[in-house]
């Protein structure tokens, strides 16, 4: 409900803006933890494939919100 007067109210004010939603309790974002923090401290030359995979979806959410955001 909150989401949804927000979400109202947002584009009320912002109607170019494009929403995106997400259902958390559906599909989690994995906690951060040492190993995605290992993987991102890594040179990309450097990654091997579960680096590649582990920060797949951190760069599609940052890819969202950078488009977000311009």
């Amino acid at each position: 409900m909150l989401t949804t007067l927000f979400t109202t109210e947002f584009l009320a004010a912002n109607p170019d803006a494009k929403v995106i939603t997400r259902d958390i309790g559906h599909d989690p974002v994995p906690a951060i933890d040492h190993r995605i923090i290992h993987a991102a401290f890594t040179p990309l030359e450097a990654r091997e494939n579960w680096m590649a995979e582990r920060l797949a979806l951190s760069d599609r959410l940052e890819i969202c919100a950078e488009v977000g955001d311009a």
